[in-house]
């Protein structure tokens, strides 16, 4: 239906203005046919004993905490909380690595499926003894909808759906949980479900910590393979602060180059999911999109994401786009993110309003898609030869480039922080961001929003500028 539909709708022409809408529909749904089509192929191959098991010692704690909080986003689109709890932080097992991902993947996914906003969904892993024998006990659970207790023990039958009415809306195939019960059992594990209708739903894994239950030809012998590894990297990175500046400036140069280089990205605020389908059809192919269902939803992304420009809706629930954009303008990390509103409102008072509350721009509905593209290319632009207006002038006061009294300030501090250490060779990011009271991180991001520069390439020009206008003063 989600398919054929929108396809017999484009070929007879009635698609209208909704041609991007429908593209999406069918692209969305294809892509689940496609990944529902994957698991029967997968299941047959199970049944065939076609498909072989290649395990690997991994450390589950490791793997476990990465494939959940692979699910941070579509969490806090839904608004989930994610918890993670381990009593020791190497618990080595015999592990396939992709088929534990799809047992893992299947269950976080009905989880978020299944579970209502301002849920918990978590996974808890320990060691116990079951039976004499050393075990790995995974407990996936979340604070869902729940399971009736009649129908438990049908839940991994291939095809069977929870027929009551509560879980009807949610959709599904019947076929994902069929398919963790294979692959379960392809490795010879155990796995059990526990449910309180109405509270919510526990599944535990049981994985033993020996391999005598593999034969010679699942197991793939070799060194432990750790992905606690990327953690020691990112650790490398942190301390890579105590190098001198000169040291950072290249690898911030090649950081900033693939921002350049990247389409510029818009944040959506708009609590109308039709609406924001259809500004994300128009605007996807120019820059990249992030979305957000209200106000409150909308400070929390910009922070994360920091998008270069917000289109935001004015009448949201929660917090409406007026004061959206106060909170934007009013805090620093935020501050020089340009904002354009969008209202059915069309007198001159709530455009008004709009403005005071520091906007930058104002579109009454229904607006024109060339007038909103030639409103956000001017705003990016304006904000791009501000930010080239800071490496080309020999003196640059902090008012000319700044369009907000913060951004002044935070540029004012900025410069005074450059001047003091002015011949200090030893001055790194690190430093500097400590003198700005600020993280590391922080420093990084609003320099480079603001002037176009990373901290090491800012403290640069602004010496390099100094010494063209007083070549005595190092």
């Amino acid at each position: 239906t989600l398919i054929r539909g929108p396809v017999d709708e484009l070929i007879h022409g009635n698609a209208g203005e909704n041609k991007e809408e429908y593209y999406e529909l069918i692209k969305r749904n294809s892509e689940k046919l496609q990944e529902l089509i994957d698991q029967l192929l997968e299941l047959t191959q199970l049944e065939n004993a076609a498909i072989p098991l290649k395990a690997k010692q991994l450390n589950l704690v490791s793997l476990l905490r990465g494939l959940l909080f692979a699910f941070d986003s579509l969490a806090k689109q839904n608004d989930l909380k994610l918890s993670f709890h381990s009593t020791e932080e190497r618990i080595i097992c015999w592990i396939d690595n992709d088929k534990l991902e799809k047992i893992i993947n299947n269950l976080l996914s009905n989880a978020v499926k299944f579970t209502p906003a301002k849920g918990v969904i978590s996974i808890i892993v320990k060691k116990t003894l079951l039976n004499g024998n050393e075990v790995a006990v995974i407990k996936v659970s979340d604070t869902g909808i729940g399971i009736p207790k009649d129908k438990l023990a049908n839940i991994f039958d291939r095809f069977y759906q929870v027929d009551d009415s509560t879980r009807k809306k949610y959709g599904g195939s019947g076929i994902g949980l069929a398919l963790v019960k294979e692959l379960v059992d392809l490795h010879k594990w155990n796995i059990e479900v526990r449910s309180d209708f109405g509270k919510g739903t526990e599944f535990i894994l049981s994985i033993p910590i020996s391999d005598a239950y593999l034969s010679e030809q699942e197991k793939v012998v070799g060194q432990v393979v750790d992905s606690e590894k990327e953690a020691e990297t990112d650790w490398k990175l942190i301390n890579e602060a105590s190098e001198p500046i000169e040291i950072e400036i290249e690898k911030e140069i090649q950081e900033k180059q693939k921002l350049l280089d990247a389409k510029p990205l818009i944040l959506i605020v708009e609590d109308s999911e039709d609406v924001r389908s259809y500004l994300t059809g128009l605007l996807k192919n120019d820059y990249r999109i992030s979305e957000a269902i209200d106000g409150v939803h909308g400070i929390k992304k910009a922070t994360e994401v920091m998008p270069d420009l917000i289109i935001s809706d004015v009448m949201m629930p929660s917090m409406n786009g007026m004061e959206l954009c106060r909170k934007i303008k009013t805090d620093w990390q935020t501050s020089h993110i340009p904002v354009i509103l969008l209202t059915a409102k069309a007198s001159p008072e709530s455009k008004i309003e709009g403005l005071e509350t520091g906007a930058d721009d104002y579109l009454t509905k229904p607006f024109s898609s060339k007038e909103l593209f030639v409103r956000i290319k001017n705003l990016l632009e304006q904000r791009k030869s501000l930010r080239e207006k800071f490496s080309k002038e020999i003196k640059v006061e902090p008012a000319s480039i700044a369009v907000t009294s913060l951004d002044n300030e935070f540029l004012k501090k900025a410069f005074d922080v450059a001047e003091q250490n002015l011949s200090n060779t030893e001055f790194n990011s690190e430093a500097f961001a400590k003198e700005m009271f600020l993280s590391r991180s922080q420093l990084h991001r609003k320099l480079l929003a603001v002037t176009g520069q990373a901290p090491g390439e800012f403290v640069r020009t602004y010496r390099l500028k100094k010494i063209e206008r007083n070549p005595d003063c190092l």
